[in-house]
């Protein structure tokens, strides 16, 4: 059912890249919720049609413009952001990006310290989430669009990305994601039928222990268990 998915939407990609562009250029200038994280508010209004992502410091009253997707749809033509996340300590901000109307995203990293363009970090990706504050894990789609490796890399390091895990069974489906305490990040597989969950280790005084470090297994793949798993206070 994934790979048939897949098929028509890429089929239709040309027709849902006219339609979904209309529908983001057609929203009025209205502002959309905030969230507060690490003394930032953060805020996604729309300008001209298109999201534009801002925080605000809570301190100095401050703000400063992160994404504008205004800008992106200058360089790439189509454009949709479907997630972002900043890191822990707030200096960089990444978010998943789409150019092609294919619900294909590509994640790109800014540095909020330095004045330069958003980085590539990982092409046809599925989700991502941050472990720590320079280390992403993302999992990326396979050539049926079906997302089935998980890995981690450093920012700023010309170490590759580590593959974490690679799933070999077309019915399940990998994805990524960090607790709500920032203390393990979470690798799972899921089917219609089973759940299957790795994890890495947070190691905030030794952050180089996150790459080097075997990600282990913390449940089963069990018929007729699905499970959903978070670790809220560290």
């Amino acid at each position: 059912t994934y790979a048939t998915k897949s098929f028509s939407r890429s089929f239709l990609a040309e027709d849902i890249k006219d339609f979904a562009q209309e529908m983001e250029q057609s929203r009025s200038d209205v502002d959309c919720p905030s969230s507060v994280k690490n003394g930032y508010e953060y805020i996604e209004e729309i300008r001209n049609g298109l999201p534009v992502f801002t925080r605000k410091n809570m301190k100095t009253g401050i703000t400063e413009t992160l994404i504008d997707q205004n800008d992106l749809a200058k360089q790439f033509g189509f454009t949709h952001i479907m997630d972002v996340k900043a890191s822990p300590n707030s200096r960089y901000v990444a978010f998943s990006l789409d150019i092609t109307g294919s619900e294909i995203y590509d994640i790109y990293v800014i540095d909020t310290h330095a004045d330069t363009k958003p980085t590539l970090v990982a092409k046809q990706t599925y989700s991502f989430d941050w472990l720590g504050d320079e280390h992403i894990m993302f999992a990326t789609l396979d050539t049926h669009l079906q997302p089935n490796r998980a890995y981690i890399c450093k920012l700023d390091s010309d170490e590759k990305p580590k593959l974490l895990y690679e799933e070999t069974d077309p019915q399940s489906w990998v994805d990524v994601k960090t607790t709500k305490d920032g203390c393990i990040g979470m690798v799972t597989s899921v089917s219609y039928e089973s759940t299957y969950v790795l994890y890495l280790r947070h190691f905030q005084d030794d952050p180089d222990r996150i790459m080097s470090q075997e990600p282990k297994e913390l449940m089963p793949r069990q018929n007729g268990v699905i499970a959903f798993m978070e670790h809220a206070n560290g």
